[in-house]
């Protein structure tokens, strides 16, 4: 009855999550929730969640189903394709030049979509008078703003020397916005404004790696704004692949770990091993929901979701 339970949860849960968010979305209850994407739930636990998953399915295995091979095999093996789906999909697909015989990583399938249909990394830090673009990275969160402000001004100042005089004024620019360097004093009457600043940055970025406008990685590594063209939702996709994983594994728990002549340590370990399994799921289904309620267009959540629910269903029955 428990493994019927597990096989429905796994297919119904996180459509269900996704169609409440999406309707959420549209009333006016969505100011429960912070809408930094670097709130620290997200920051430790989301962005760190392969870490968390990867560590509940090894407990559960050591402790509750440790003596099937078959059952340590099947996990095994999902576990790796699941994982390797969602590099692809949201790390990088790895690419083999011949010529220079040698490999290197390019855009993922989600940044493809991204940048194919219109998007790109945006650094257009400044206006045209040459103060900050309320524009960049959205007119609500000033925060994030400000941080990826710094984040780019540091990548800047990492610049071999010397540098152009324009990069250099909008450095001195960035500092005196930042308050960095109080003395900067720019003049925008000798024809150096925000448009030239922003190209100049967008350009000596390029130049310091070829995929700072096409990967979305790389645009939060410098500070950039991803923004424009269809954007699949990597949360979404990443939430949804973990928790149809976390439930397959919660499932492998109710075929193989038998109570019977368990000693009174390992059967606590077992209930620990599967509370943990339970916690994981409400995490990542809690911050699913929120994903689905606060970012992306429903179309972008359809195509993270449906990216990451086909493939783990479909790789969970194969196996």
């Amino acid at each position: 009855m428990a493994r019927d339970k597990c096989m429905k949860l796994m297919k119904w849960l996180t459509p269900f999550i996704v169609i409440i968010g999406n309707i959420l979305q549209y009333t006016e209850r969505t100011q429960w929730y912070s809408r930094d994407k670097d709130h620290w739930l997200n920051v430790i636990f989301v962005k760190r969640g392969w870490f968390w998953t990867t560590l509940v399915i090894i407990v559960n295995e050591l402790f509750v189903v440790r003596r099937n091979r078959g059952s340590r095999t099947r996990i095994i093996r999902q576990y790796l394709l699941i994982l390797g789906w969602w590099f692809i999909f949201t790390q990088g697909i790895p690419v083999y030049h011949f010529d220079e015989k040698k490999c290197s990583l390019g855009a993922p399938l989600m940044d493809l979509v991204f940048t194919y249909s219109g998007g790109t990394c945006s650094y257009d830090v400044f206006d045209k008078q040459g103060s900050i673009d309320e524009l960049f990275h959205g007119t609500e969160l000033t925060e994030r703003r400000w941080r990826s402000i710094r984040r780019l001004h540091e990548w800047l100042t990492r610049l071999s020397k010397p540098q152009s005089s324009i990069i250099s004024t909008a450095i001195g620019n960035m500092e005196r916005l930042l308050k960095i360097n109080t003395e900067s004093s720019i003049s925008l009457e000798d024809g150096t404004i925000g448009n030239e600043w922003n190209n100049a940055i967008t350009a000596e970025l390029e130049k310091l790696d070829e995929m700072a406008t096409a990967s979305s990685a790389k645009c939060r590594q410098f500070g950039g704004d991803w923004q424009g063209g269809h954007d699949p939702s990597g949360h979404v996709f990443l939430l949804t692949s973990m928790i149809i994983l976390i439930i397959s594994e919660l499932h492998q728990t109710h075929m193989y770990g038998k109570n019977q002549g368990m000693s009174k340590r390992r059967l606590l370990w077992q209930r620990v091993a599967r509370s943990l399994c339970w916690l994981l799921i409400i995490m990542w289904s809690f911050q699913l929901l929120v994903t689905c309620t606060l970012y992306h267009t429903p179309l972008e959540k359809a195509a993270g979701f449906l990216s990451g629910y086909i493939v783990a269903i479909y790789v969970i029955r194969l196996t």
